[in-house]
């Protein structure tokens, strides 16, 4: 969670995938000069796999900033709520929930009005990531909360 918060903050100050090498050299260096003589083989290889999982974590979140999908599903689904309202939106996605995944429909017990509205509101809140990833995560958690007595 933090990663992708950080990523998309240095997205917007410049950083690219290409830019990571450097960085991840920046700090190795740094950390190699500053230990000096207690450096070792050891401290290389694991700073090196350290800077491997968290390149690779990053270079996910900046390949879908730098390809705009973004852009693309927040488009298509503001296109997908204008073109139909917030409940018969919301009852197309459980009716394709039962037909792709029946052993689910059993969780959803309230009435159907109200479970598509919460479809659609779902929905929302998962693309409000896209938009603001700090407030994404904030009611992420509210909502997970919610949902633990399921």
């Amino acid at each position: 969670e933090q990663l992708i918060l950080m990523t998309t903050r240095f997205y917007k100050c410049g950083i690219r995938t290409e830019h990571l090498t450097g960085i991840g050299q920046a700090i190795e260096t740094t950390c190699r000069k500053v230990l000096d003589q207690t450096w070792s083989q050891e401290y290389k290889e694991a700073w090196g796999w350290f800077w491997h999982l968290v390149s690779c974590s990053m270079t996910r979140t900046f390949n879908v900033l730098e390809q705009k999908h973004a852009e693309i599903v927040l488009r298509s689904w503001s296109n997908c709520k204008a073109k139909m309202d917030t409940i018969d939106l919301g009852e197309s996605i459980f009716k394709e929930l039962a037909s792709v995944a029946p052993y689910l429909v059993h969780l959803f017990k309230r009435p159907k009005r109200i479970q598509a509205a919460q479809f659609v509101s779902a929905v929302d809140l998962l693309t409000s990531f896209l938009e603001d990833p700090d407030t994404f995560f904030v009611e992420l958690r509210q909502l997970t909360i919610r949902h633990i007595k399921y």
